[in-house]
């Protein structure tokens, strides 16, 4: 690591957010929810962190 200490209080803002919009999609099991929230992510942001399947 770079010897920075990262902020504690990111995490309770990350479960917050998590917990939110999990909320409003109940019926969604976790790592669907972690896999859509990661395609949005990727969609909107030129395709980084995109995964691509193996063939």
């Amino acid at each position: 690591m770079n010897g920075k200490k990262r902020d504690p209080g990111r995490i309770g803002w990350v479960m917050s957010l998590l917990q939110e919009i999990w909320e409003s999609n109940p019926d969604m099991r976790f790592f669907q929810l972690i896999d859509s929230i990661q395609h949005e992510y990727s969609s909107g942001n030129g395709g980084f962190g995109k995964r691509v399947g193996l063939r």
